[in-house]
């Protein structure tokens, strides 16, 4: 038996205690966990508001690592693309490279370290000696970039003018 404390969807840990074995996991494609965490209810009933189910829908999984499309027309499975190159691993890189050189190599910040720079106490500013080196911008115009890139891959991928959804989670 284990125990854990789990985040809810509000933020609030609640503690939890139940048995896993390994026949009772299943390994699932990162799109099909999204998609489920919006169709499910926190007990893993279907909670299909948007009726997926009977809709052509794309799936549009921004995560760190890659961005994974799926398409679902009318819950059956259709083409799937993942992308590596407009991840937010590749904005992050970007960030860490205009730091570097707005530091004149001096300040080396490292993709996993980026976070706490973001969502830190000033935001989008790292410090390096008595400089203020602001990023924002930058990493403004890498998203809005990566978006215009994924936008125009997703077009020729998948006729976006005939689906009746998009949902985006990362």
């Amino acid at each position: 038996r284990r125990s854990f404390d789990v985040m809810f969807g509000n933020g609030n840990l609640q503690h939890v205690s139940f048995e896993v074995g390994i026949g009772d996991l299943e390994v699932i494609p990162q799109h099909e966990g999204a998609l489920n965490s919006q169709l499910l209810d926190y007990q893993g009933n279907i909670q299909d508001k948007l009726d997926f189910a009977h809709k052509d829908v794309l799936l549009v999984d921004a995560g760190n690592r890659t961005v994974d499309a799926h398409l679902l027309l009318k819950n059956n499975k259709g083409k799937s693309k993942t992308w590596l190159d407009v991840s937010m691993l590749s904005v992050k890189d970007e960030v860490c490279e205009y730091i570097l050189e707005e530091t004149d190599n001096e300040r080396e910040v490292y993709e996993y370290q980026l976070d706490k720079y973001i969502l830190g106490e000033d935001p989008c500013t790292i410090k390096c000696g008595r400089n203020i080196i602001d990023f924002k911008s930058t990493l403004q115009a890498s998203i809005r970039d990566k978006i215009r890139v994924l936008s125009k891959r997703l077009q020729m991928v998948y006729n976006l003018d005939d689906l009746d959804s998009i949902l985006v989670t990362g």
